[in-house]
């Protein structure tokens, strides 16, 4: 690009930011440069050369937020329904519209000099078509507009469909030059064409309702296919083992509509058994039990005339026919049996049934059937009901009279009421003379519960840990749009309940009890289960991203490009052979973490790995390389800095709400002093689930651990033993540091398509590279499945051997054995002390124990309530334990006043001392719990 274009970049950079909107730098290819967010901006604007992006969400004047229609098809349907058949005049024509022409169409096949373009075949680019003029070619198009901050609660993110995008949370870029070639060029539209305009606006400002429109209808676009879904085959259930638990209900449902009559004649019989039993075929209703309902009918219909018994054997061959066809067979989902419904409803009625009453039938067979979670296909725009009570109808059957339901106007408590008419009493006259007679009319009482409808919900229930996470984008009111992504469902409920709750009873809580759910290791990185496992051999084994960790499945050459890339800016600015060397093994060592879930499951023992030397060698800068080559959207939250004191607290709600393959705790030097902590991390290494032991709460051990200090000094033999250290020395160039840190964040940038590959791979190739995932040690492990991804790419790398790296040695002091004898104690202990209450720290479990006198070798001396006595016998516990010199470590004395036994030769020291070596907290633990 020349210095002209260079200093247009800036200064439209400057404009844009003048404007009111966050702008940020990007390459040529597209990629940011530099770190940014979309809710907020810098005090300054960046000094973009090549080109710059605007984010969606951040506005300077606050009553407005930023979207951005990226428009890849100018010819698709969505902006006229949405804005009428002038969309371009509408969101373009005005002179506060924001509107740029982006790449020429077709999409990645053109590339530009000037006014001279060439189509290829390819995107490679190899295989030109024809020559053609920029003029003659269509261009994507990008509409900048403003919303109002009312209207969008939540994380919104990107809404997609092959047409067109509504971007939220990420950017656009706007100006400079495209990496086809052209130049992206501000426009509006004018008397019918394109004109460049050197000052664009603020983008136009859409109504609420616009806006919820416009996202709706790229949703509905988005899934098209769910037309044809109806058309595909669906997965069978692992067994049919479920009995129908309300036959009479299921049973009253189907008599009262055997005699409808359809509006061109004949009845539902077929389409209502077909249907039925299809949705009890999709979820493992035995087919003894849906027959034995059916035979009731059946008999029934024979004896009113409504069947024949040709009728009934056709309709038992139905039945037949859905449980014994192959499962490439098509059944009927929801979208066709609700349908159904919907013409049976107004047979009944003779006037069109609403959907909340479609959806009242429908939960009804669901819950005769004795189904809760229901699958994707059978919830309908959100819309779901589940029953609350039931009555008696005239009849003496069993029916719904209360649902709580999701509805288009947010969640109610749907009421079934009788009418009450007034009739004469015989012979009356007069006050009084007219008494109460029960009516035919149904009457139904809706009232909110929660000011929010659910679109879609999707709750996905981890089987290590019980764990559930929810997945929802809803309507709040009428017009704001919020979006949950993998949000604990207790964290889930709490923000709803502090956002739109209206009446707390009954509980809405309830209805995410039967959304679709789903059943897997719900973890961002690498799964591979034993096939014999019992409880897990089932799963599928491969690369999982359930939180948007931004995993990519790039193709061997860019994959192979990233790595050389990474490599060589690596050994550029390393100070000399052996500190490239160590990098690189470092790196390759911390990627391998990702397997240590696969390789627990399997009982093959994992190790965490630590990177040790002083500060400014580069062990930081290698353990965000990992994470963004693992997981480029997510690593800086997985990056835990030496800013924040490591707390099992804080450590839990990384783990619970970032379940990722990896985690880096860089220059935590005290973290495995700390006793609550170096027990969850001791859960960690030897678990699938890790514990915090203070109250008992259960939390995911997916991540293997990279961590950073410049010595690691454990007092735990365990923990010491299941890590591996790779020591670092040399540090580079100071005067080169800038240019290094600039050159690396262009490699996270790129470094996640290698990232990619590395899990891909794994997955692809299971059955060739297990041997090597699985080794005996983690430290070969990474070494051997490197190698086979270097050989596989034909790039070349020298590690530094197994046979140099170091294990971590346990420094063990009289009060280290001391510590961990009272926390043994309090872990045996801690359910009985928790009998009751939510939460209780360790100190105050500790204080308990020891008034009870239940902690075996410790009293409370008698003689001055603020020191504790340590006993004799603790030895019995711990045969290399001296407690003379545990008593000098704590300042203490020896007491040989007692000619008690128990009392005898113990120690007497300062509470606060001892206190402190059991406790050694910079920071109060947080109690309370977030289950719902």
């Amino acid at each position: 690009m020349t210095a002209q274009n260079t200093d247009k970049v800036a200064d439209f950079t400057t404009y844009l930011y003048e404007q009111g909107f966050n702008t940020v730098c990007v390459s040529g290819d597209k990629k940011p440069i530099g770190s940014w967010r979309a809710s907020e901006r810098p005090d300054k604007p960046p000094r973009c050369r090549e080109a710059v992006a605007i984010t969606g969400n951040y506005f300077a004047d606050d009553k407005y937020k930023v979207a951005i229609f990226d428009i890849d098809n100018p010819n698709t349907k969505i902006l006229e329904e949405v804005f009428g058949e002038d969309w371009r005049s509408y969101l373009c024509g005005a002179p506060w519209s924001f509107c740029v022409l982006t790449g020429p169409r077709p999409k990645h096949l053109v590339q530009c000099e000037g006014e001279d373009c060439t189509i290829y075949e390819d995107k490679e680019h190899t295989k030109p078509v024809k020559q053609v003029k920029l003029s003659e070619l269509e261009r994507g198009i990008a509409a900048v507009v403003r919303v109002p901050s009312k209207c969008i609660k939540g994380d919104l993110g990107t809404l997609r469909n092959p047409d067109v995008e509504v971007i939220y949370s990420n950017y656009q870029v706007v100006y400079g030059k495209h990496p086809s070639g052209v130049f992206y060029q501000p426009v509006r539209w004018e008397n019918g064409r394109w004109v460049t305009v050197d000052a664009p606006g603020a983008g136009v400002v859409l109504s609420c309702e616009e806006f919820w429109r416009m996202a709706s209808a790229v949703k509905k676009q988005g899934k098209q296919k769910e037309e044809e879904a109806e058309e595909k085959t669906y997965e069978p259930p692992k067994a049919w083992d479920r009995e129908v638990a309300k036959q009479d209900v299921l049973l009253a449902l189907l008599k009262r509509w055997w005699p409808l009559v359809r509006e061109g004649g004949g009845h539902f019989h077929d389409a209502l058994t077909f249907g039925i039993a299809s949705l009890a075929w999709r979820y493992g209703i035995k087919k003894e039990s849906i027959a034995a309902v059916f035979e009731e009918l059946f008999k029934w219909a024979v004896e009113q005339g409504l069947d024949t018994e040709r009728d009934v054997a056709h309709h038992r061959g139905v039945v037949e026919w859905v449980y014994s066809a192959s499962a490439e067979r098509r059944r009927w989902g929801g979208k066709k049996l609700r349908e159904v419904l919907a013409e049976v409803l107004k047979a009944e009625k003779n006037a069109n049934p609403t959907e909340l009453e479609v959806e009242g039938v429908f939960s009804t067979i669901f819950e005769a059937l004795g189904l809760k979670e229901r699958r994707p296909e059978d919830v309908a725009h959100g819309v779901l009901c589940v029953p609350l009570k039931w009555a008696t109808d005239g009849q003496g059957n069993a029916i719904a009279a209360e649902w709580l339901c999701n509805t288009k106007g947010g969640i109610i408590v749907r009421k079934f009421k009788k009418n009450k008419k007034k009739r004469k009493k015989e012979g009356g006259e007069g006050e009084g003379a007219e008494e109460e007679e029960s009516g035919d009319k149904s009457l139904f009482e809706d009232v909110v519960l929660v000011d929010m409808s659910i679109s879609s919900l999707t709750v996905y229930s981890d089987v290590l840990t019980g764990r559930e996470y929810v997945s929802a984008d809803t309507l709040i009111g009428t017009t704001g749009l919020a979006r949950w992504r993998m949000k604990p469902r207790a964290s889930f409920i709490r923000e709803v309940e502090e956002l739109v709750l209206v009446r707390t009873s009954p509980r809405w809580r309830a209805l995410l009890n039967y959304y679709p759910h789903v059943q897997d290791v719900v973890i961002s990185g690498f799964f591979c289960p034993n096939p014999d496992d019992p409880h897990l051999g089932k799963l599928a084994c491969g690369v999982r991203d359930y939180f948007y960790t931004g995993i990519r499945d790039p193709d061997k050459n860019t994959a192979k490009a990233a790595f050389e890339t990474t490599l060589s800016v690596l050994g550029k600015f390393a100070p000399d052979d052996a500190w490239y060397k160590t990098a690189v093994t470092s790196w390759i060592h911390s990627l391998a973490q990702v397997f240590v879930l696969t390789r627990k499951v399997w009982a093959i023992r994992p190790s965490f790995v630590v990177l040790e030397g002083p500060r400014g060698l580069g062990k930081s800068t290698i353990g965000q390389l990992a994470l963004h080559t693992l997981f480029p959207e997510r690593a800086d939250d997985l990056f835990v800095s030496a800013s924040g004191a490591m707390t099992a607290a804080r450590l839990g709600r990384l783990l619970d709400e970032l379940a990722a393959g990896v985690v880096v705790l860089d220059e935590q030097k005290g973290v495995l002093h700390r006793p609550e902590v170096m027990e969850v991390l001791k859960s960690m290494i030897t678990s699938t689930v890790a514990w915090k032991t203070a109250w008992g709460e259960k939390w995911p051990a997916a991540a293997g651990l990279v961590l950073t200090a410049n010595k690691f000094i454990v007092t735990d033999p365990e923990v010491a033993d299941k890590l591996y250290k790779i020591q670092f020395s040399g540090a580079v160039d100071p005067a080169k540091r800038p240019e290094f840190a600039a050159a690396m964040a262009k490699v996270y940038n790129i470094v996640g398509d290698f990232g990619g590959y590395y899990l891909h791979y794994a997955e692809r190739s299971w059955a060739a590279v297990k041997d090597a995932i699985l080794a005996p040690t983690q430290a070969e492990a990474a070494e051997r499945y490197a190698k086979i991804i270097a050989d596989e790419l034909g790039v070349s790398i020298e590690l530094v051997p197994v046979s140099d790296l170091t294990a971590v040695s346990a420094a063990v002091t009289p009060a280290d054995i001391f510590r961990d004898l009272v926390w043994r104690e309090l872990k045996q202990q801690m359910a009985a002390i928790r009998d009751g209450a939510d939460a209780v720290s360790a100190k105050h479990a500790f204080n308990i124990l020891l008034d009870k006198g239940r902690i075996p070798f410790m009293r409370r001396y008698s003689g001055d309530e603020t020191k504790y006595m340590i006993l004799k016998n603790i030895e019995l516990y711990n045969g290399e334990l001296s407690l003379r010199s545990l008593c000098e470590e704590l300042g203490g004395e020896l007491y040989m006043k007692s000619r008690n036994k128990l009392y005898y030769g113990a120690c007497v020291a300062d509470g606060a001392k001892v206190e402190d070596v059991l406790f050694p907290e910079d920071a109060p633990e947080e109690e309370g719990s977030d289950s719902a």
